[in-house]
């Protein structure tokens, strides 16, 4: 009977996902067309900012996997500071981020 191995089990990095696949990335941007169309124009400085926490994410990434905890440092954190959903009107709930 063949054995089967859970796909994290099998699949630890993306080296291996790459090479498995034969997988090259793109910066192709009509990749994905369907989440870039009807969006609003991106100022410089905000364009600055994603490409600062892309570069910051791969730079950590190229050195090995990342915990859960340093992605939300890294990219998730930033991401919603300039989306402004630390701002007014919302708020952090106490019970859902341990506060």
């Amino acid at each position: 009977m063949a054995q089967t191995k859970a796909i994290s089990k099998t699949i630890t990095s993306l080296l291996d996902l790459r090479e498995r696949f034969n997988l090259t990335p793109t910066t192709n941007e009509q990749f994905s067309s369907e989440f870039t169309q009807d969006l609003p124009e991106l100022t410089d400085s905000e364009i600055a900012t994603l490409d600062q926490i892309r570069h910051r994410f791969w730079r950590h990434r190229e050195r090995g996997s990342l915990a859960e905890g340093t992605i939300n440092q890294l990219v998730i954190s930033p991401l919603l500071t300039l989306a402004g959903l630390y701002d007014e009107p919302f708020f952090l709930d106490k019970l859902c981020c341990n506060i």
